[in-house]
């Protein structure tokens, strides 16, 4: 008696645990619904807008009035400069 009660019960949770695994798979599947290409469309339209909108900066070039853009970019790499050599 005691082993058919066991039997039963272990069939009923197995099934009450496939059960609900199918439920929860159902509804993680309806929640992952691709965005429609009007939706991608729309915000690559607005990107590229962004994109061409942006202000460009102008750095002056005249070397007559002495504002040269700095164009070496090893300079400004480490700004603590703080090396200091061991075998001194």
């Amino acid at each position: 008696m005691n082993k058919h009660i066991a039997t039963i019960t272990s069939i009923i949770i197995i099934s009450l645990l496939v059960a609900g695994y199918f439920y929860w798979s159902k509804i993680r599947t309806e929640e992952e619904t691709p965005p429609s290409t009007e939706t991608i469309l729309n915000e690559t339209e607005q990107a590229l807008e962004d994109i061409t909108n942006t202000q460009e900066v102008e750095v002056p070039t005249s070397p007559l009035q002495g504002a040269t853009p700095e164009l070496n970019p090893v300079g400004k790499t480490n700004p603590f400069n703080i090396y200091k050599n061991p075998f001194e």
